[in-house]
């Protein structure tokens, strides 16, 4: 039986009015804006950011799509705490773990220097905020007074906020890595579900996207379903259609965009690693997420490591390091940027519509193959 219509037409484009049914997650500003004038969707993640700063960044941004639809990324996780300051968070980490940070740091001879707070990093001001509750409070207000098309809950439940994004005209979207997530969050009224399986990068969940989608789907109708998770080519949106979601939700490929302002030395990494060389692991901040391995990934998996610690206070252990393994680019235990298993599907730079342009072409392509195009 072959298409009737376009089968890039789903409830994602009619709600929104894109053209693809394909949604670019990512904190480069350039690029979220390059997609959506192409065709697609981009969604700005605006972690770590105060809200002076996200309303820099929206009015920005609007001033560049022309009233086409994009969204904005906040993690709400319910592991955060209510309120609390850094020293009080500080105070609560155990003298052991600063020991092991300092132990990591003679062993990978990681320089104790770093660009100070206040530095102009990739646009964005470099600056020491503790994840709570209330500074996510703070960030949804600023969302709440833009009205943005689409606010997306890169994790924890958005169901105490749904009413008020509703009353706005904010549709939101959830990110989840659970069948029974992803039901609890229906339940709720929540307007789109992300199936964020563990191939992706960044923070994800323990089930493979091909694995996870179809079960969501099924549970969930009719709340249209992303598939997110290793997707970095057009044969997989059209897989992710088939599979009965609404769109994809994309992040890694992106990172290999021509406009994106993250460092060419952690571009190439991306470029270079095969799939197997990404890992997931939760030394970071405390939550799992996927990045290109190195050899710091192992020590962190050795005995002699000190239990995780919950949030925030795993974050705060690990920012010094991070930053002075960023800022002095210490090659062997490079910044764990996040990256998904779809990099072995990338190969070179490309502007970001390029990369949008071929997924559709090859989509297409894929469709009509097989007979499902007239």
């Amino acid at each position: 039986m072959r298409a009737t219509k376009n089968p890039l037409e789903t409830p994602l484009t009619k709600e929104f009015g894109l053209q693809y049914p394909i949604v670019s997650f990512g904190h480069c500003r350039d690029v979220i804006v390059e997609v959506c004038n192409a065709g697609g969707m981009g969604v700005f993640g605006v972690a770590g950011l105060s809200p002076e700063e996200i309303d820099i960044e929206l009015k920005w941004i609007e001033e560049r799509v022309g009233g086409k639809a994009f969204g904005v990324d906040v993690i709400v996780s319910g592991s955060m705490p209510q309120t609390g300051t850094m020293e009080e968070f500080e105070a609560q980490i155990p003298p052991g773990h600063w020991a092991w940070i300092e132990k990591l740091r003679k062993e990978f001879n990681i320089p104790n220097t770093r660009l100070p707070d206040g530095t102009v990093i990739g646009g964005r001001v470099r600056q020491e905020r503790v994840a709570t509750q209330e500074s996510a409070r703070e960030q949804l207000e600023v969302l709440l007074e833009h009205r943005v098309p689409l606010f997306a809950c890169a994790q924890g439940n958005p169901a105490f906020i749904i009413p008020e994004m509703h009353a706005r005209g904010v549709k939101v979207l959830g990110l989840i890595g659970l069948v029974r997530q992803a039901v609890r969050e229906h339940q709720a009224g929540i307007d789109y579900i992300v199936a964020h399986g563990q191939d992706g990068g960044g923070h994800c969940g323990p089930i493979g996207t091909f694995t996870l989608t179809p079960q969501v789907a099924r549970a969930c109708a009719p709340t249209p379903v992303l598939a997110a998770g290793g997707v970095g080519c057009g044969r997989q949106v059209a897989a992710a259609l088939m599979l009965g979601a609404a769109g994809v939700w994309t992040g890694t490929a992106w990172l290999t965009a021509k406009e994106h302002d993250i460092e060419p030395w952690y571009q190439e990494k991306v470029l270079a690693a095969r799939s197997e060389d990404t890992v997931r692991t939760n030394w970071g901040d405390g939550a799992f997420r996927r990045h290109v391995a190195s050899r710091i990934d192992e020590r962190w998996a050795q005995p002699d490591a000190p239990p995780i610690l919950p949030r925030p206070m795993q974050s705060i252990l690990t920012r010094e390091l991070t930053l002075q393994i960023h800022d002095n680019k210490v090659e062997n235990v490079y910044y764990p940027i996040g990256c998904g298993q779809t990099a072995g599907l990338l190969n070179e730079v490309k502007p970001a519509r390029q990369i949008l342009d071929e997924w559709v072409n090859e989509c297409l392509e894929a469709f009509e193959q097989y007979g499902l195009l007239t």
